[in-house]
């Protein structure tokens, strides 16, 4: 049915998910990080113009991940010292690693807008990260702004809590599935519902693929 799978996060129980599944997806810039909707939407709409200049780069004050003046949280890309926080120290010596690998990271982003294959795109979406919009509403954006750039026929998968899952909004090739609550390790919360997860591509009939991007 579909080629790949691509994250659209808004986190990283999205990536983590569709890899432990063992689907073969495409590996995308809004896998690993902390993303509000609103930044993803506008960073599509714009080719990611400026993304990540330096100056653009801020490290929260707790240190545990870095701001981009879009709204994106980085959160994986820079080195942390022995307490798992950025280093500071080493912060510019290592940005220019960090910006190599995000402009392979949107290269291939662009490259996949080429593909002529059907593609589904996954987005988890609570109310902390559709600030400013509703999940209906950025959907519906997303639709539209896919539809002008891909060469592929896109299908769009939104994934909300148990509590926060609307009714069917009747968009055109986008499908809604509900989630239940994480239970379990408090670190781990960013995994997600894994047999929630694991049963909604199930029932979607997806097959896994002995190969997938890490």
């Amino acid at each position: 049915m579909f080629a790949k799978i691509t994250s659209l996060g808004a986190w990283c129980s999205t990536a983590h998910q569709i890899k432990a599944a063992g689907l073969k997806r495409s590996k995308s810039l809004f896998d690993w990080n902390f993303t509000p909707v609103n930044t993803t939407l506008n960073l599509i709409e714009n080719d990611f113009h400026g993304f990540f200049e330096r100056e653009r780069l801020q490290i929260v004050p707790d240190r545990y991940t870095v701001r981009e003046a879009s709204g994106m949280y980085v959160h994986h890309i820079f080195p942390r010292d022995v307490e798992g926080r950025i280093d500071a120290d080493q912060f510019d010596a290592a940005y220019p690693a960090a910006r190599d690998t995000v402009a392979d990271l949107i290269q291939g982003w662009r490259q996949d807008l080429i593909d002529p294959e059907p593609r589904l795109y996954v987005w988890a979406l609570t109310p902390e990260w559709t600030v400013g919009t509703t999940a209906r509403a950025a959907a519906e954006r997303f639709m539209s702004l896919i539809g002008a750039r891909a060469a592929h026929p896109a299908t769009l998968l939104v994934v909300q809590e148990e509590r926060w899952h609307e009714p069917d909004w009747g968009l055109p090739n986008v499908l809604q599935r509900a989630v239940p609550p994480y239970v379990g390790p408090e670190h781990m919360r960013w995994t997600g519902h894994e047999e929630g997860w694991r049963a909604i591509f199930a029932g979607l009939a997806l097959a896994p693929s002995l190969s997938h991007a890490a």
